[in-house]
C-alpha cells in the first residue's frame, strides 16, 4: 500500500551516495541495493526546498538515481522561473503538553485490573480469591514488562 519512507545518505567510507531507506512508522531501515527492502518504488522525493518527481525508466529503490541535481532524473517542483515561496509548517514550533492528569490515571489503572481480574475469572472453572494488594502489585509489575515485548 502506500507508505512513505525517509532517505538519507550515510556515507560509510566519506564518500558520498550511500543512501537508506528507513520506514517512518517502524524504524527499520534498508540500504539502497537490498533486497530485504519492502519499498518497492520511488515516486518523488521531498525536504524543505523542494518536491522532485522521479523522470527515471525505472522506480524500484535498488534502480534509483538519487541525483537530484539530475534533470533527465528527477524533475523539481520548484525552479528559477517557480521560485519556492518559503511555504511555513502547519505544524507549531513548540509543542504545549499538559501535565497528565493523576487521578484519570488511576482509575484507569482501577479499570485495566479489574478487566484482568474479570477475564481471569471467567477462563477459570472454579471460583478465584484475590489478594488485591499482592495480584496488583505483581500486576503493575508485569505490564511494563509486556508493552515492551
Amino acid at each position: 500500500g502506500s507508505t512513505a519512507y525517509v532517505l538519507t545518505e550515510q556515507p560509510e567510507d566519506g564518500s558520498l551516495g550511500d543512501y537508506w531507506l528507513w520506514n517512518a512508522t517502524t524504524g527499520e531501515h534498508f540500504h539502497q541495493y537490498s533486497s530485504y527492502c519492502p519499498l518497492q518504488s520511488v515516486g518523488s522525493v521531498f525536504n524543505a526546498d523542494n518536491i522532485w518527481a522521479n523522470v527515471q525508466r525505472r522506480e524500484e529503490p535498488a534502480l534509483v538515481t538519487f541525483n537530484f541535481n539530475s534533470t533527465s532524473n528527477w524533475k523539481p517542483f520548484f525552479t528559477a522561473k517557480y521560485p519556492n515561496p518559503g511555504l511555513s509548517s502547519v505544524q507549531r514550533e513548540t509543542m504545549q503538553y499538559k501535565p497528565p492528569d493523576g487521578q484519570f490515571a488511576e482509575t484507569l489503572q482501577d479499570k485495566v485490573e479489574m478487566v484482568v481480574m474479570k477475564k481471569i475469572e471467567e477462563s477459570r472453572r472454579w471460583v478465584t480469591r484475590w489478594n488485591r494488594k499482592l495480584y496488583c502489585l505483581q500486576l503493575r509489575q508485569w505490564v511494563p514488562e509486556l508493552s515492551m515485548s
